[in-house]
């Protein structure tokens, strides 16, 4: 089974926020199998562009 991770850190914080990514960073998560495809996903997402299900502080 093919493994693909795919991190939108480094477009959030350098395209879109235009700054250095951080050496820390917290976020979500979500992993996604295709059996029929024989593939699975882990999608990273920096917290600040995950607003669903976003911890209150």
């Amino acid at each position: 089974m093919a493994f693909l991770l795919i991190d939108y850190s480094e477009l959030y914080f350098t395209k879109i926020k235009k700054i250095d990514m951080p050496a820390r960073r917290s976020g979500k998560f979500i992993q996604i199998q295709n059996e029929a495809e024989q593939s699975e996903y882990l999608v990273l997402s920096p917290g600040e562009l995950s607003v669903y299900h976003k911890k209150l502080n």
